[in-house]
């Protein structure tokens, strides 16, 4: 499955380090040396967390908005996980060791174009200030290349 899920960090200067928390998920933080060694750190520990909440059968909650994270004097991070590639990964680096994917929650389809509401493209459309004449055109276009 795949989630996206805010994470707060803040920089501890006497450890010279990041702190990293999921305010959403118990018991799942890291740290970090630098920005870059941090995000991957967080995307660990995010995958990590949720691949075995999954394999336990346990209910993973719904991620919280940034906006209402206090995040004292750190800042508010949104980390992907995609725990069935996550389970891949485990596996190429465990190679001896089965890893039991099966309690795994499949990916989430993604819609096709007839699967969503014409209401909602309008609403996207106009938010962009893109007309439907403007797309129509585009889609003419796209006939003339086959």
């Amino acid at each position: 499955m795949q989630y996206v899920f805010p994470t707060v960090i803040d920089y501890d200067s006497e450890a010279d380090a990041y702190n990293v928390y999921f305010p959403d998920l118990e018991n799942c933080y890291t740290c970090g040396y630098g920005l870059y060694d941090t995000l991957h750190m967080a995307w660990d520990v995010l995958n990590l967390t949720l691949f075995d909440m999954e394999i336990d059968g346990k209910e993973i909650p719904p991620a919280s908005n940034h906006k209402d994270i206090d995040a004292g004097e750190g800042f508010v991070q949104y980390i992907r996980a995609d725990t069935e590639s996550y389970a891949k990964l485990l596996q190429a680096l465990n190679p001896e060791e089965a890893i039991d994917t099966s309690k795994l929650k499949p990916r989430q389809k993604r819609p096709d174009r007839d699967d969503i509401p014409y209401g909602t493209v309008q609403r996207i459309l106009d938010a962009a200030g893109i007309s439907e004449e403007e797309i129509m055109s585009c889609l003419e276009d796209d006939d003339d290349d086959d």
